[in-house]
């Protein structure tokens, strides 16, 4: 392991230094303790009661969309690399080629509402964009008939 040591200077002040104090004071010998101490100290240090609430349901919300993104990205992956499998093992009739297409059709607008539904610095919403083009394609792609025998 590296340990830098050429770390910025971050100037810390003296609100931040009492909060650090009142965490250390509430704090007892166990870890336990110590982490009971500062999330007392984070609670304190907000607004009010229902500024603390909203900052947990966003967490929560957020995680959740997350989630839902990942799941949905997985999904329209799976879809596409059924139909690697299926174009490999040269089993491509009409039938099973319109059903792989309305399936992309429909990841694609699920992966667009996810997307549009994301943070704006969330990294997650590059790959879920980049996974909405490539179902997208691959749509086109089949309905243009590149795939047909």
């Amino acid at each position: 392991m590296k340990i830098y040591t050429d770390l910025p200077n971050v100037p810390v002040t003296s609100k931040q230094k009492q909060r650090v104090g009142n965490v250390a004071s509430k704090a007892g010998n166990t870890f336990a303790e110590s982490l009971r101490g500062a999330m007392n100290s984070v609670h304190e240090s907000t607004d009010s009661p229902q500024t603390a609430a909203l900052h947990r349901v966003t967490a929560t919300t957020q995680t959740r969309l997350q989630t839902e993104a990942m799941t949905i990205g997985e999904q329209a992956l799976s879809l596409i690399e059924h139909l690697y499998t299926r174009l490999d093992n040269h089993e491509t009739s009409q039938g099973l080629l319109d059903t792989i297409a309305s399936g992309l059709s429909d990841q694609v607008e699920r992966l667009r509402a996810i997307r549009d539904s994301l943070e704006e610095g969330d990294p997650l919403k590059q790959m879920i964009e980049q996974i909405g083009i490539l179902s997208a394609v691959e749509s086109a792609k089949i309905n243009r008939g590149n795939y047909s025998s």
